[in-house]
């Protein structure tokens, strides 16, 4: 019998405004495209179907290499105003807002995440940052990280969470918005 690696993954998000800490979970919510990652990359090896954000479903091979597309607001740690308790189907976020807030993708950063790259017990962080210039107040009541796939224009959504408790906005304030992932084995 083969031996199997146990690992355990630890994700928790972030919500700070004018850097003061406003939220941070564990996020509970790892969604099918995740669970795909894991098993396609370091259980099974074999190909899995993905859904990406606009609802199109794509297989893909293992090592697919999954990355933040630096200063594109489709990928990133991603901002809406959804109240439904996340679902192990979600594919997008419920009610996205990020497109309709100011995007600060010169800000935006990530270590990469696949297989090859990930370098166990190291803490991976994802930052987003986001300025209300909608000309009203933005309450926030969930988050999402969506990664790009390279080469391609891609995107999909791995975890979504519903945030405790809404964080609002004025028009002119900044928010960051960050993912921690830390993979030990």
């Amino acid at each position: 019998m083969k031996d199997k690696k146990l690992f355990t993954i630890s994700l928790t998000y972030q919500i700070f405004k004018n850097g003061i800490l406003l939220e941070e979970e564990e996020s509970k919510s790892f969604v099918k495209n995740f669970s795909n990652f894991i098993r396609m990359n370091f259980i099974l090896s074999s190909n899995h179907d993905f859904v990406k954000t606009d609802g199109s479903t794509t297989n893909l091979s293992p090592g697919s290499h999954f990355h933040l597309w630096q200063g594109n607001s489709n990928n990133g740690v991603m901002l809406g105003t959804g109240t439904t308790l996340p679902s192990w189907n979600d594919y997008s976020l419920e009610s996205d807002i990020s497109g309709s807030l100011t995007f600060d993708g010169n800000n935006q950063t990530v270590s990469d995440i696949t297989s090859g790259s990930v370098v166990i017990g190291q803490k991976h962080t994802i930052t987003s940052n986001y300025t209300n210039n909608t000309g009203s107040t933005v309450n926030i009541t969930e988050i999402g990280l969506v990664l790009n796939k390279w080469g391609s224009s891609d995107f999909y959504l791995f975890t979504r969470d519903v945030l405790t408790s809404s964080q609002t906005l004025l028009n002119g304030e900044s928010i960051t918005a960050k993912y921690n992932i830390t993979i030990q084995v």
